[in-house]
């Protein structure tokens, strides 16, 4: 709706899947829209079907190859300010891929995002990985917003937010067209 340019990583399912979820609450991608989708899923499937995505990466374990799309896809969206980069999920590079070249990865392209003057969301699932990896995430991002399903309600927080002053409670939120969470409420 805001007319963004996105970068989506998607490495937990293929494009289709992401497109089918984004249909179902009302974002309905269109050829025209400014979006590439950079194929980290479908490697692990056999070639008979695997997706038609123009970026595609062909091992989750090369890394060089991903920072190479990734660069080329900012590049082709020409993307120089009020960009979105999503990374869905940083999970899947750490459970196949050496650690500390992860964080070598993820500092570039946190770099890069704010050297366009645009914003990153990168996704990491809870409870599959050790204090250490998910201090040293922390540690790299700007921020940490946490959400979770506490007795049937999805609630969020914001963890931490440099330059920010705010609660540290949980506040509950709706999918609707996207996030929906009652400002007044997270601020009381």
């Amino acid at each position: 709706k805001a007319n963004k340019k996105v970068v989506y990583i998607t490495t937990a399912e293929p494009p289709s899947n992401v497109k089918n979820q984004m249909a179902l609450i009302g974002w309905d991608i269109k050829e025209k829209d400014k979006i590439i989708f950079i194929d980290c899923y479908s490697w692990r499937i056999s070639t008979i079907r695997r997706e038609k995505e123009k970026y595609q990466l062909s091992n989750i374990n090369n890394l060089n190859e991903l920072e190479q799309l990734f660069l080329k896809a900012l590049e082709e969206l020409k993307i120089e300010s009020d960009g979105l980069i999503i990374f869905d999920s940083l999970s899947d590079l750490l459970l196949h891929t050496e650690e500390k070249s992860v964080f070598k990865l993820i500092q570039l392209m946190t770099g890069r995002i704010k050297a366009v003057d645009s914003n990153g969301i990168f996704l990491i699932e809870a409870g599959i990985h050790d204090d250490k990896q998910i201090a040293t995430i922390n540690y790299i991002m700007d921020g940490t917003i946490e959400m979770a399903i506490n007795d049937d309600k999805r609630q969020m927080r914001i963890k931490r937010m440099i330059d920010t002053i705010h609660p540290l409670k949980w506040v509950d939120f709706e999918i609707n067209k996207g996030v929906e969470v009652e400002v007044e409420e997270f601020f009381k």
